[in-house]
């Protein structure tokens, strides 16, 4: 295998990787009732892979927050924000900054997402594009024509990490940060 390349392997049908069976892990789950069944998308999460895979994890997380999930929304957004961190890939955590500033609306928390979405729509690691587009998503906001609220000081990292680590708390402590920077 190692002298054929990937596209050589599809062509011929040789794909020993591919067993055509569903996990047994996904099959013991959804005959348990643990999730339902139905149609999925498998990313595969090899080296090339893993950008799609965290994009899809925080297009899941978005999801989730749409449908009320917001343990689901928050875990998913942990994953995919922590895959993004990995990989290095800068858009994708500010990518991040617009589910988490979702989640925060759907926990009562319109302030605290306003800050998170002018944060990354100031930040001078963001690409034009990615300002831009945090700009508009701000000015769609409730209190849109407000003036803007004080920074804590938390730095990138930081957020991105406490993003990831906290999610299993509702991102209580960083919450409060947010508050307490009015």
């Amino acid at each position: 295998m190692p002298d054929r390349n990937w596209n050589e392997h599809y062509a011929s049908g040789q794909t020993p990787w591919d067993s055509g069976q569903a996990d047994s892990a996904l099959v013991a789950a959804v005959e348990a009732g643990t999730i339902p069944a139905g149609r999925a998308l498998e990313v595969a999460t090899g080296t090339g892979n893993r950008a799609v895979a965290a994009w899809v994890t925080l297009q899941t997380a978005r999801l989730a927050v749409r449908r009320g999930e917001l343990d689901a929304a928050r875990s998913a957004l942990a994953d995919g924000l922590g895959l993004a961190t990995t990989l290095g890939l800068l858009s994708l955590k500010f990518d991040a900054f617009v589910c988490f500033a979702e989640i925060l609306e759907a926990q009562g928390e319109t302030g605290c997402a306003r800050r998170i979405l002018a944060f990354g729509a100031d930040h001078p690691a963001a690409s034009a594009l990615t300002r831009d587009d945090l700009r508009q998503r701000l000015a769609q906001r409730p209190g849109a024509d407000d003036p803007p609220s004080a920074w804590p000081g938390i730095e990138l990292d930081e957020l991105i990490h406490r993003i990831v680590v906290e999610s299993h708390i509702a991102h209580a402590p960083l919450i409060a940060t947010l508050h307490g920077a009015h």
